[in-house]
């Protein structure tokens, strides 16, 4: 997801105004068959820089009707962000129920590599590989 995207449908979107989801529901499109999408999920409550400290990463599986949160901090604030995030999507997306689940994800061994763990996760699913491999190794060597 884009990061002006998220920005716009965590920060900005007025979800009472249909007409507000009906724009950002166009905006969010699929190049194939599957109905995927991964974001950054970040703890910031404004649009100001520098706003935020720690970013996690969000899966959400439209036709599984399923959020998969990884967070590298563990169950840090960033889950209420991420839970909110899911409820959104799945208003955009005009879906009934969404489950969200809570992954457990390899930990950063420092505060400020977040950014870098949530990359490494989302690569490691895309090559459908084990999560269990992110490790600060591999974290550095992105």
């Amino acid at each position: 997801l884009d990061p002006a995207v998220y920005a716009f449908l965590m920060l900005q979107c007025e979800f009472e105004d249909e007409d507000e989801v009906s724009d950002l529901r166009r905006g969010l499109v699929f190049p194939g068959d599957e109905r995927v999408l991964v974001t950054v999920v970040s703890d910031a409550a404004g649009l100001h820089v520098g706003g935020g400290s720690h970013w996690s990463l969000l899966v959400y599986d439209v036709d599984a009707d399923l959020a998969r949160h990884y967070d590298s901090m563990g169950r840090s604030a960033n889950e209420q962000r991420a839970r909110q995030c899911a409820e959104r999507l799945r208003v955009c997306f005009e879906r009934e129920t969404v489950t969200f689940e809570a992954i457990d994800t390899p930990r950063q061994t420092n505060a400020y590599d977040c950014g870098a763990y949530a990359l490494a996760v989302c690569r490691a699913l895309m090559m459908k590989g084990d999560i269990g491999f992110v490790t600060p190794a591999t974290v550095e060597a992105l």
